[in-house]
């Protein structure tokens, strides 16, 4: 790395550490090692999405509740396309009815979300962090 002066806060000189100036063939050599090291990350990340694509399933047994805009609804929220594939998908957070229903508005959303009532966020280990999920009605 190189050096080139730079003003702090105060007015006085410091300097700032840059990356060294090089031809265009140590640059190329360069790009090159990167890039090899950036197709085995993509290729790290693509196998862990498929590895959490064959994460086996959970039957959902327990009857969870949540309260909606129009009152008290279980997880067979609607939304057309999905259960065209006998799958369902809501949103549901904490957050209360009136804040969900403010940022769905600014925001122009209309998917289904819900405020959680009970230990459902709990019991599937997104209590402390954000979670998504999708799931098919046992028949």
């Amino acid at each position: 790395m190189t050096t080139s002066p730079k003003n702090d806060q105060n007015g006085g000189r410091r300097t700032m550490k840059t990356p060294p100036v090089v031809s265009p063939q140590q640059w190329e050599a360069a790009r090159e090692q990167l890039l090899v090291k950036e197709k085995a990350l993509t290729r790290a990340r693509d196998a862990l999405a498929a590895e959490r694509r064959r994460m086996p399933w959970m039957a959902v047994d327990k009857e969870y509740q949540f309260e909606g805009p129009e009152g008290k609804v279980s997880l067979l929220a609607h939304l057309a396309h999905l259960n065209a594939r006998d799958t369902t998908l809501a949103y549901a957070s904490r957050a209360p009815q009136a804040d969900i229903s403010r940022l769905k508005a600014r925001m122009g959303w209309q998917m289904p979300w819900y405020t959680l009532t009970d230990s459902f966020d709990a019991d599937f280990g997104v209590d402390q962090n954000a979670g998504q999920a999708a799931w098919k009605p046992q028949n």
